[in-house]
């Protein structure tokens, strides 16, 4: 049990070391990360917006029925990742334990990068969701796939495409422009530099998106998830508008060790 605990300790503090820009993407706590009852299939539901009030004279006419906004459903269920590390008395013997923790933190350096990479993965793979249409897409969903190059003459036509997409229902302009850009290592500098410097030219054009992510950049997130060398994301403060949403069972994010000192016993 002791051997356990300190295991244990080890997985989640190599856990938390990296983060891979998640805490970004799906800020913790709820609507963003919500708890899940059991491994049964969970809805989510998607309400549409309110079109404009209506002038209205309530002493010659009673009050208008406003149109109420449509939903669409999603669903969301849990599945287990893990494995079987084996500790073995030899191991122990020959005092090998310090070769043992360092599974331990590499345990807990997949577990992050797996719950990573499932969530970038409906970037990468661009497959249908719930609405039956693909994540990104050429003319649905607000015609947010693109094929131009990384440049700040494409971020400012991305920003504008951005806030013209339209609510559901309501079909007025979200406005909303883009907070966070990801991409792959091969983009860092071009990604810091457009985000950064004041000019585009030598004569003196200024750059429209200067700062968009942030003073610092903060807000770029340069991920070794990206497969594509040539691929970029941009996305909305989900505190404006949410991307994302993870569902974790019963609650618990972190990952789980558990103890088996017994082979004839499953637990």
């Amino acid at each position: 049990s002791a051997l356990g605990n300190t295991l244990y300790r080890r997985m989640i503090a190599d856990y938390q070391q990296i983060d891979y820009g998640l805490d970004l993407l799906v800020p913790p706590g709820e609507p963003f990360r919500r708890a899940l009852r059991d491994f049964r299939t969970h809805e989510i539901v998607r309400v549409g917006y309110v079109g404009d009030l209506s002038v209205v004279d309530p002493e010659a006419v009673d009050w208008p029925e406003i149109a109420a906004p449509t939903d669409e459903k999603a669903t969301i269920a849990a599945v287990q990742f893990g494995g079987l590390v084996t500790v073995t008395r030899k191991a122990i013997i020959n005092d090998d334990i310090g070769l043992v923790m360092k599974v331990a933190d590499r345990l807990g350096r997949a577990a992050r990068r797996t719950l990573a990479q499932r969530l970038f993965n409906l970037a990468i793979n661009n497959g249908n969701i719930y609405d039956g249409v693909t994540f990104f897409h050429a003319t649905s969903h607000g015609a947010n796939l693109r094929t131009v190059a990384l440049a700040a003459a494409e971020l400012n036509t991305i920003r504008q495409v951005m806030r013209d997409q339209a609510e559901k229902d309501s079909a007025k302009a979200i406005g909303i422009g883009p907070s966070i850009l990801v991409v792959p290592h091969g983009l860092e500098g071009t990604a810091r530099q457009e985000n950064m410097r004041e000019f585009l030219s030598a004569a003196l054009d200024p750059n429209p998106v200067r700062f968009m992510f942030g003073a610092n950049g903060e807000r770029i997130i340069v991920s070794p998830l990206l497969s594509d060398a040539n691929d970029y994301y941009t996305f909305a403060d989900p505190r404006e508008i949410q991307t994302f949403e993870i569902g974790f069972l019963q609650g618990r994010e972190q990952p789980e060790l558990l103890l088996q000192d017994n082979p004839t016993v499953d637990k």
